[in-house]
């Protein structure tokens, strides 16, 4: 049993991985490049989603949020087949502190998009809304 145990265990250490292999890879966003529009039940958005992946300009286009425009840099995961999540944070221009956090999870199957945003008290906000692709 002992001997079987050390070829288990020497087989093991052999075959070993390194933690950052096995970490998951950045993957590119399918919207990169690509200009949407949200319609949320009182704000509507204009997300335009540079071609470097990493990068998203936003103008509010209607409700309070209208004249809103911003560039922040967001990160992305794909979550399922056709859903995506993005996270970002809006950043003070003068002191670089974050003041507001957004969580998008856009789901291209059905067109959807679900937010939930934070405010400089840290309250979430959360909604829903139709996406649409607006060509350039």
């Amino acid at each position: 049993m002992r001997r079987s145990a050390s070829a288990l265990l020497t087989f093991l250490l052999a075959t070993a991985v390194p933690h950052s292999a096995i970490a998951a890879a950045p993957q590119v966003f399918p919207g990169a490049g690509e200009r949407m529009h949200v319609d949320f039940e009182e704000d509507s958005f204009d997300l335009d989603f540079h071609r470097d992946g990493s990068t998203l300009t936003f103008q509010g286009t209607r409700g309070p949020a209208k004249g809103l425009r911003d560039t922040v840099t967001y990160r992305y995961r794909e979550i399922a087949p056709g859903v995506h999540r993005l996270t970002w944070q809006r950043v003070d221009p003068i002191t670089r502190a974050p003041f507001t956090s957004v969580v998008h999870i856009q789901n291209w199957n059905t067109r959807r998009v679900f937010g939930s945003f934070t405010n400089e008290a840290l309250e979430f906000t959360q909604r829903e809304g139709p996406l649409r692709f607006d060509p350039y």
